[in-house]
């Protein structure tokens, strides 16, 4: 019989579970780290999303301002001067070195959102464009720069029947109409109130600054963007130009008008000339201005008025340096030009009524008085620079009227005809809205 033998360990009994003691506590310290590492990237990943966000919203901040320099810089444009150029710099909003701070709801809030600067700067060759180049800053710091081209309408000076910088008021009623009819042209544009009379009918647009009060062929327009006439430096500018042009420092262009006899018919007068005095014009006397261009220049220095059944008939260009006034049966009509492409530039009449801009100047001052027209003589383009005009009442009127002194209107004394006849044409332009054409971001 086999005996059996029993073998026994010499290794102690605990051995066993104090490994597996131990690998579990690897195990946790494992797992401990792994969240650890899990947790700190997480940590890390919304800490740079946190700053990420932070630099976003800074930058869009940023971005903002510098948008608000270009809205400046445009609002410069529409309301000070087309040619405007230089650096933001408005004190009430405590700007400095053409930085200006914008606050939170200011002013009754001076926490500030931070600032910007913004350039206008012309564009070669491009008059009506300007480069507008604006650098948003906020508290912090963050800086961002936009550069946008801002591009300003125009309007032609003698594009509508009448354009005043001031109202527009025709007591009763008025017809004003485009010849031929179907051209629906015969606009009426101020940067006033329009007011035609509650039986007047415009065959085109009426358009204001304030408010209108009329019936036209096209929807009238209220608060429309101001139209931009000449400055006081344009306007002397622009009469230093006329007085060269009509040759006053050549003595041979310069003639008295108080040696003149007019009853021995029309008197031609040809230009470039250089009137020193006042034309008074009556009866039956009669004067022709010509010349080789209908842009040549003829310059009284003094008044010019017709009565009876004296006229004027205008081939040029005539600056008055004082006032024009024609009543009773007098006529003033121009040389009318065939109709051309391009555009022959209408005869025009000019009139700076005396002091312009200075310390006499009143825009309420009538500077033009007409008495219409006769037959289908055409007036052309009748510019008042320092004053209102005044149309007779009952009267017609052909061509188109431009009052272009600060606040200066154009009504008549009554209800009245105004024809506005094709083809005619004024090299003049006047700024009117300007709008962002493009913006990049450098």
């Amino acid at each position: 019989m086999r005996t059996k033998f029993t073998h026994f360990s010499t290794k102690p009994r605990f051995r066993r579970r104090s490994t597996q003691r131990a690998s579990a506590t690897v195990t946790v310290l494992i797992f401990l780290s792994l969240s650890l590492l899990v947790v700190l990237a997480l940590a890390s990943v919304a800490i740079t999303q946190l700053g990420l966000s932070r630099r976003v919203g800074e930058r869009t901040i940023a971005l903002s301002l510098a948008e608000s320099g270009v809205d400046d810089a445009v609002n410069r444009l529409e309301s000070t001067e087309y040619k405007y150029t230089g650096t933001a710099s408005d004190t009430t909003l405590t700007s400095t070195s053409g930085w200006v701070m914008l606050y939170e709801d200011f002013p009754s809030t001076t926490k500030p959102i931070g600032s910007f600067r913004s350039v206008v700067a012309t564009v070669p060759g491009r008059d009506f464009v300007r480069k507008v180049t604006s650098v948003g800053k906020t508290v912090q710091g963050r800086e961002v720069t936009v550069v946008s081209l801002v591009e300003i309408n125009t309007r032609r000076i003698g594009s509508a029947a009448i354009m005043a910088d001031g109202d527009v008021d025709v007591g009763g009623g008025a017809t004003v109409l485009t010849e031929p009819a179907n051209l629906h042209v015969a606009h009426v544009f101020a940067n006033g109130d329009i007011d035609m009379g509650g039986s007047s009918f415009v065959d085109g647009r009426l358009e204001a600054h304030g408010t209108v009060i009329g019936s036209a062929y096209v929807p009238s327009v209220s608060n429309s963007p101001r139209m931009l006439f000449p400055t006081q430096a344009e306007t002397d500018a622009e009469l230093t130009s006329y007085l060269t042009r009509s040759g006053a420092s050549n003595p041979l262009t310069t003639v008295n008008p108080r040696t003149w006899r007019f009853n021995a018919g029309p008197i031609p007068i040809l230009a470039p000339r250089y009137i020193n005095g006042d034309i008074n014009l009556q009866n039956n006397e009669s004067l022709v201005f010509i010349g080789t261009s209908t842009t040549d220049v003829i310059y009284v220095n003094g008044n010019v008025s017709l009565s009876g059944n004296a006229s004027i008939t205008n081939g040029v260009r005539l600056v008055v340096r004082g006032e024009f006034s024609q009543t009773g049966g007098s006529r003033y009509s121009v040389i009318k030009p065939p109709l051309t492409n391009p555009p022959i530039i209408t005869p025009a009449l000019i009139v700076y009524g005396g002091s312009i801009y200075g310390v006499n100047s009143n825009s309420d001052a009538t500077t033009v008085s007409l008495a219409g027209s006769s037959g289908s003589d055409s007036a052309g383009l009748v510019w008042a620079y320092g004053g209102s005009i005044r149309v007779a009442g009952g009267s017609t009127f052909r061509g188109a009227l431009v009052a272009s002194q600060p606040g200066a209107d154009v009504g008549s004394n009554g209800s009245y005809n105004h024809r506005y006849p094709e083809g005619l044409f004024f090299e003049k332009l006047v700024p009117t809205q300007a709008n962002v054409a493009h913006t990049i971001e450098p």
